[in-house]
This record gives C-alpha cells, sequence and structure tokens, in this order.
C-alpha cells in the first residue's frame, strides 16, 4: 500500500556476476537539478569493499540477499502494476495528477518526493539531433503548453512503461541500498523485484538537497546480473 504523506512545494550489453562492484557504466549520467533547494550533492566515490563483504564472492552475496533471483520460482517477485502505454504528453499530464508535488514514506519511515522536473530524467529524454540529454526547462514548458513535440525525442519505453511504479518501489521496496554508481546522483537505491519477463527489477536513487530534502534523481529497470552495477553492500535496510 501507498502512503502519501504530503505535498512538496515546490546498454543493451550485460555485465557478469564476476565484475566488481564499484566499476562504472554509462547506463545514466544525469545533470543535477536546478535552483536552491534541487541542487543535488555529487555522486557517490567507487564502491570500496568493507565489513564483512570484503573477502566474499559477489554470486554469493547476491544470492544470500536476494535468493529468490537466483532460483526458477520467485515466491517473493510482487506482481506488476498495468504498463504505461500513454505518449509522453498524455503521461506527463497523469504523471502531474497522480505523483508529482507529493512525498512518499519508505518502510523506514522516511520520506522521499517526487517533483514535476523529475519527469524528463526519468524517461531519460535525449534529442535525437545531438544525442544529449534533453534540457527539462524546455521540455516542461511545451508539455505544460501542449505543444511537446516527440519527434525530436528519443527515450526509454520500459521508463515510461514503468513510470507508474516508482511510488510503489519507495513505499514497498524489497531492499534499500547505497548508490554505487558513481556517475549516477544519488545516495540511496531502492530495490523492488517484480514478477515479469525481461529485466524483473526497478530501481529509484535518491539524493538528499542541500536544504534537507530527498528527492528522486532517476529510475530503471534492470537485470538481476547488474545489481552489482549499481549498489553498495550490504544494504542498508532489507524486508525480512
Amino acid at each position: 500500500m501507498l502512503h502519501i504523506t504530503g505535498i512538496v512545494r515546490q546498454n543493451k550489453g550485460r555485465s557478469t556476476l564476476s565484475e566488481t562492484l564499484g566499476q562504472v557504466d554509462s547506463v545514466d549520467r544525469g545533470n543535477a537539478l536546478v535552483g536552491p533547494d534541487l541542487i543535488l550533492r555529487s555522486a557517490q566515490p567507487d564502491f570500496v569493499p568493507q565489513d564483512n563483504y570484503m573477502g566474499e564472492d559477489l554470486r554469493s552475496q547476491l544470492e544470500n540477499l536476494y535468493p529468490e533471483l537466483v532460483t526458477a520460482v520467485r515466491p517473493r517477485a510482487a506482481k506488476h502494476r498495468p504498463c504505461c502505454v500513454a505518449t509522453i504528453q498524455e503521461s506527463y499530464a497523469r504523471f502531474c495528477e497522480e505523483i508529482s508535488g507529493k512525498d512518499y514514506t519508505d518502510q523506514r519511515g522516511q520520506t522521499v518526493s517526487i517533483l514535476e522536473e523529475n519527469f524528463p530524467k526519468l524517461l531519460n529524454l535525449k534529442l535525437i539531433s545531438t544525442g544529449e540529454r534533453a534540457k527539462a526547462r524546455k521540455v516542461l514548458t511545451s508539455l505544460r503548453a501542449g505543444t511537446f513535440d516527440a519527434s525530436l525525442y528519443s527515450y526509454e519505453r520500459d521508463r515510461l512503461a514503468t513510470l507508474f511504479w516508482v511510488p510503489e518501489v519507495i513505499c514497498d521496496s524489497d531492499a534499500i541500498h547505497r548508490n554505487g554508481h558513481s556517475a549516477i546522483q544519488g545516495e540511496e537505491v531502492y530495490v523492488k523485484l517484480y514478477d515479469k519477463e525481461g529485466a524483473p527489477i526497478k530501481l529509484v536513487f535518491v539524493a538528499q538537497t542541500y536544504a534537507g530534502r530527498r528527492v528522486i534523481t532517476t529510475s530503471f529497470l534492470t537485470m538481476p546480473d547488474r545489481l552489482c552495477k549499481f549498489l553498495r553492500f550490504p544494504p542498508v535496510w532489507k524486508k525480512e
């Protein structure tokens, strides 16, 4: 069940499990949100193995933390919500109506804000002409006016399809980890396993602003054998 606690004011290659936790991938290199309340802290440094995990094999770590990922039957996998099949313009309107501008409470009692400014990054919108990441301000201006031209942009379809799963990942995650990817902004990563074909794991990255608010920075699907790219072990919280 989702808990809304307040209103905010306002790569297709696959890595093996033998790779180290701190390697950097180019899957998601985001720019900081702008504004005095939205200047995000720098990304986490490369992972340094610590605690009892220093000498363990990575596959063993993943099997211990996520045994359901290495079995054919995944009884703990959550039934996934319907996928979004709307256009970007339609999805933006729904995003603003349903989840933007709200705070969501995780299972530790901490809140995470989802902002309108997150929308372009959540889809990984890029200009087709240059391949550069789309500027959020320009995209949002056209979306608000109803003049957004989708033919100018590329985006990741699985991000749009699972856009409205983000609140559930925050409120009912399987685990919360420290961010292990030095190029993705955020201190923590929320992890949730779904009963779907293809990439079954939804990640949500969260950063704390200088004003103290915790906001999402990005979210996407991934495969079990890519968790080592994004997570630092052990988790800071795990569902029992």
